[in-house]
């Protein structure tokens, strides 16, 4: 079993994964990630969970000079944040319940799309 322990920070720049259809923006972080950790959470600096780890990807120089908003990362981990994991629950609730489940995307509260920012696009390995 392999082990890894750190620090990173969370990235204002979202991600979009061209491979669904969601429209849902990820958050990016530069925490250590190796493989198995996905599904594991990402704590904030308060002890919070921010979010739940989906996977990592391998960051080159040409994608830190097309993104600006990834200057400083050496690795770039993707996270579901916390508002898509909350809008899923409350789907599922309703669907257990057997209501009409909320439509639409995750409520517009994440550190991303409050500040307006373009999402990083690069294909989901």
């Amino acid at each position: 079993m392999m082990t890894t322990t750190g620090k990173g920070k969370v990235y204002q720049t979202p991600f979009l994964n061209l491979k669904e259809n969601s429209g849902d923006l990820y958050g990016i972080h530069d925490g250590p990630l190796i493989k198995g950790m996905s599904g594991g959470p990402v704590i904030g600096s308060d002890g919070s969970v921010v979010g739940i780890n989906a996977g990592y990807y391998s960051v080159t120089p040409h994608d830190i000079a097309a993104q600006s908003g990834l200057r400083g990362a050496k690795r770039v981990s993707i996270f579901v944040p916390f508002s898509i994991i909350a809008r899923e629950w409350r789907m599922f609730q309703a669907q257990l319940n057997h209501q009409k489940a909320p439509v639409g995307p995750a409520p517009k509260t994440d550190f991303c799309t409050n500040l307006g920012l373009s999402p990083l696009k690069i294909p989901a390995k």
